[in-house]
Parts: C-alpha cells; structure tokens; sequence
C-alpha cells in the first residue's frame, strides 16, 4: 500500500487515512480509488483544521454505553433482566437502573 503522507506525524495521518478509507468501502457502494481520495481529502481538511494542535481522542465509554442500554432497553421483556444482565456483563441490579433511566428519559422527551 502506498503511503500518501511521509514525514512528522504522517503515521497517524496514514492511520486517519486507512481507517477512513475502509469505512468508506464497507459501509457504502464507492471504490476502492473513490474512497482513498476521499480518505485523502478528509485527513487533508483534519490536517488544515488542526495541524499542529494536540488533539485528545476521548475513548467514547459513555457513547458506548448509552448504546448498549438502548439495546437492552429494546430487549426488555418484561421478565429476562437476569438473560440481558449476563449478555451485557452487568448485574441485575444495573439492568432494573437502566432501565428505568431510560423509561424516565423517554418520559421527558415526550413531554
């Protein structure tokens, strides 16, 4: 694979690229060339935005985790806390709390 950035920092802007390139290939219809010249165009524009900042990635745990409920909120049967608790590695008593936050949210957004 050719490396299209070289230079400071080019490892992670050639990761950008990689990553940003297969994401474009699995999730949508576009080539292989069409999605490493967008890839080349997103991480350019990253590159122009935020070059020469330090920049911190969160880890993202509570989009995470927020997913994961709303799966097991979805999941809810009314009677399966103990099967969702030991499919989503956490206790029953967690699966009775998110469940109810979730419950109390939707009841707000629906006022």
């Amino acid at each position: 694979m050719h490396e299209p950035y070289q230079g400071t920092g080019s490892e992670l802007l050639n990761d950008i690229h990689t990553h940003t390139a297969d994401v474009l290939e699995k999730e949508s219809q576009i080539t292989q060339g069409q999605s490493r010249k967008i890839a080349r165009h997103i991480v350019d524009r990253f590159r122009q935005a935020f070059g020469g900042q330090l920049i911190y990635f969160p880890k993202g745990t509570q989009c995470d985790i927020s997913e994961r409920d709303e799966h097991l909120y979805a999941e809810f049967n009314g009677n399966n806390q103990k099967e969702l608790a030991k499919k989503y590695g956490v206790t029953i008593q967690q699966v009775y709390k998110r469940l109810r936050l979730i419950s109390e949210r939707q009841k707000e957004n629906q006022q």
